[in-house]
């Protein structure tokens, strides 16, 4: 019998069903989200961030440098690509951690926490377990659950670990600074909506604080449609929080900030690992996840859902009275 032909004829309706089938499967993981977000990574996240060798991450110190070096590692490990080239973003002695799944739109979300703390003051080490390595673990999540899912991202997703959080938004405001040049726009494109996680790993009684809902009139349906834990999320408008997504609200883009409540080891030296709900932290994680696929996939665009959209000037960063420390940091 003359042996079959090797070669495949190239079927036009078996491509476009394996495509089809390729983002199902896609979006099935990423809805079966418990399934994607990886808790030991978030314990280990948590515990790696707070713990004494980094020495409560003060801006500039050694132990911060040490946690932006885990940090960078692991967005190499995930294979995530650079931000203009860079994976740290240096300014004086500071530094930025970020990366970038690239999409096919010119739009940019940004998923952003802070990663300083307050260091060691009078022998105490300050180790900011809750502020904000919890943050920190559920932007890093975030991001192992997309690329395990091979999401393939409609806008560019960026995550940002800021520094100098706790010294006035210095972190968030150098971004903006960057992003915010002709050249940039051209090539990087600005955000057009940022997710902050600061202080997500202390939830009690199922509660998650939502700030920031006014800032986009799609917040509150997106949020209810996600809420698979059945979170109780205390939803607000105000968007007042002293953190970084205040300086991307300046600049004109949307903006939610989740939080699970002040506490009494609020800076101070008890805000250890062993008082994080772990359990909750994920879920804060899931929550996200869910958000970000959810406002990526819409073909509307994201921009110009603020109220008050002015582009990012030295003007709005005044209003926010962080403009002279970003510049003092500089000298």
């Amino acid at each position: 019998m003359p042996q079959k032909s090797s070669l495949k004829v190239f079927n036009p309706v078996a491509l476009v069903f394996s495509v089809m089938l390729s983002m199902l499967s896609t979006e099935t993981a990423i809805s079966s989200s418990k399934t994607v977000i990886d808790p030991e990574l978030i314990q280990t996240a948590v515990e790696t961030l707070a713990s004494a060798d980094k020495a409560g991450r003060a801006p500039g110190s050694s132990g911060s440098r040490r946690a932006a070096q885990w940090l960078a590692e692991q967005l190499d490990r995930l294979g995530i690509g650079l931000v203009r080239g860079e994976r740290l973003q240096e300014f004086g002695p500071l530094k930025n951690v970020v990366g970038m799944i690239p999409g096919t739109s010119d739009e940019t979300i940004v998923i952003g926490a802070h990663y300083d703390h307050l260091g060691v003051e009078a022998d105490d080490v300050y180790f900011g377990a809750d502020d904000n390595a919890s943050g920190c673990a559920a932007v890093l999540a975030i991001a192992e659950a997309l690329v395990s899912a091979q999401y393939a991202p409609k806008r560019n997703i960026v995550f940002a670990f800021f520094d100098g959080e706790e010294k006035g938004k210095l972190g968030s405001l150098h971004y903006l600074s960057i992003v915010d040049t002709p050249y940039m726009i051209k090539r990087y494109h600005p955000p057009v909506l940022m997710l902050n996680f600061d202080m997500v790993g202390r939830m009690r009684d199922q509660r998650l604080f939502v700030l920031g809902v006014s800032t986009a009139p799609y917040w509150r349906d997106v949020l209810e449609a996600n809420n698979s834990a059945k979170l109780n999320l205390s939803q607000s408008a105000l968007s007042g929080f002293n953190s970084d997504h205040l300086a991307f609200l300046a600049y004109g883009s949307p903006v939610l900030h989740f939080f699970t409540g002040y506490h009494n080891d609020y800076h101070r030296p008890s805000d250890t690992v062993e008082q994080i709900n772990f359990d909750g932290l994920r879920d804060v994680a899931e929550l996200g996840l869910r958000i970000v696929t959810d406002v990526d996939r819409r073909e509307t665009s994201l921009r110009r859902h603020v109220n008050d959209s002015r582009p990012f000037s030295r003007l709005a960063a005044e209003k926010l009275d962080l403009t002279h420390r970003l510049e003092d940091n500089r000298k």
